[in-house]
């Protein structure tokens, strides 16, 4: 009797495409509830694993740091960085690249454009370059990003004398945008 049963369940699933509940003991047809878990899953394990992080040291330089559609690639400053280069480049599938820093505060006593007596920040996107430095306290924000459709290379450059200038550590990142 128990063969017959099992039979039986397997012959619905099978036939009906229909689940076994183990709590009800019934078959339910939702296909779509499984595939939508599955999806999830899926999309889930994507998403913790398309985030890359990098400690800047002493001389860092990451070029070029290729990013796909969907990844995020972050790197933080400490107190101990000198320089910290990232050229970010797009890969297959990636229309739009977006660059924002959590924390941002670059100490300097100079006022952009200029940005040369003090701790540097230089942006190079599509062409254009942008120099942060000074009072420019909360930029490349997620309320101001900056923005590159092909290439972007990022400068972190403090001064030479690292006690004369109390920039904060930085933690950016740069999403892709499918």
């Amino acid at each position: 009797a128990v063969v017959s049963t099992q039979s039986k369940q397997w012959y619905q699933r099978r036939v009906h495409g229909g689940l076994t509940s183990a709590v009800f003991g019934e078959t339910m047809k939702c296909p779509v509830i499984l595939l939508a878990s599955i999806s999830l899953c899926i999309s889930i394990q994507r998403a913790v694993a398309a985030v890359e992080e990098h400690t800047c040291g002493d001389w860092t330089a990451l070029q070029p740091v290729k990013i796909g559609s969907g990844e995020t690639k972050c790197f933080t400053t400490t107190k101990n960085t000198q320089r910290c280069i990232m050229r970010y480049k797009k890969s297959s599938g990636c229309k739009e690249m977006k660059f924002t820093c959590s924390r941002f505060f670059v100490d300097n006593k100079d006022y952009p454009p200029i940005c040369k007596d003090g701790d540097t920040f230089t942006v190079k996107s599509d062409g254009r370059v942008k120099r942060f430095c000074g009072k420019q306290r909360n930029q490349l924000t997620d309320f101001l990003p900056a923005y590159s459709r092909n290439i972007m290379k990022v400068w972190y450059i403090p001064n030479e004398d690292h006690k004369d200038f109390n920039s904060a550590p930085l933690n950016c990142c740069m999403t892709c945008s499918a």
